[in-house]
């Protein structure tokens, strides 16, 4: 990048301005899912308060997706290396989430 190269800006404001460029994709898509999932597996509808906390949460893992997703991408310069890097960074959180625990 000619940019980068030449010192106009720093990784902050990069980073910064990124996220703020990713911030309404970042919000607009996990409503919509959440919006959906929520009503389609029939959770608790009644009330408005219990709708909004499952948003929050949805909206939270997004932005930690992303910010994990932004970590994997700048530790590898090369794409390749990154998307086969990924899933042992990843399996962790998916080993230690409950999701494998045993419930006998």
């Amino acid at each position: 990048m000619k940019e980068e190269n030449t010192k106009l800006y720093s990784v902050f404001s990069y980073f910064f301005g990124k996220s703020i460029v990713e911030l309404p994709y970042s919000i607009i898509y996990p409503t919509i899912l959440s919006a959906m999932v929520y009503w389609a597996c029939n959770l608790n509808y009644d009330e408005v308060s219990r709708y909004l906390y499952f948003l929050a949460i949805m909206l939270i893992m997004s932005f930690n997706g992303d910010g994990i997703g932004m970590l994997i991408g700048s530790l590898f310069s090369d794409p390749k290396t990154a998307i086969s890097v990924a899933p042992m960074f990843l399996g962790p959180f998916v080993f230690f989430s409950g999701f494998l625990a045993n419930n006998a």
